[in-house]
């Protein structure tokens, strides 16, 4: 499966990621971005004060988008929104 940047908002949705955490194809202060620089290449950073922090920089759509996605399970694990168990039922 190749997540896009059409496809993403999905996936954001599914892991319970809110609209005010994020910002797809543009830049916004205070919260994680997903953008397409005019080198064509994509990045994905956190903003804040105007300023790119934790900033990845890829070729691929489908590479930055994979790293946005993980990034943002990442901040749900953090926020105790995801629960590990322990043992395999069986």
């Amino acid at each position: 499966m190749v997540i896009s940047i059409e496809s993403l908002p999905d996936f954001l949705e599914s892991i319970g990621i809110d609209d005010d955490d994020v910002s797809i194809s543009s830049n916004a202060d205070n919260r994680w971005c997903i953008v397409r620089r005019d080198s064509g290449q994509w990045s994905v950073f956190y903003r804040e004060r105007g300023g790119d922090f934790d900033e990845s920089v890829f070729d691929s759509e489908s590479d930055a988008c994979y790293t946005f996605l993980g990034r943002m399970t990442l901040l749900q694990i953090t926020r105790g929104r995801f629960h590990f168990v322990d043992e395999v039922e069986g």
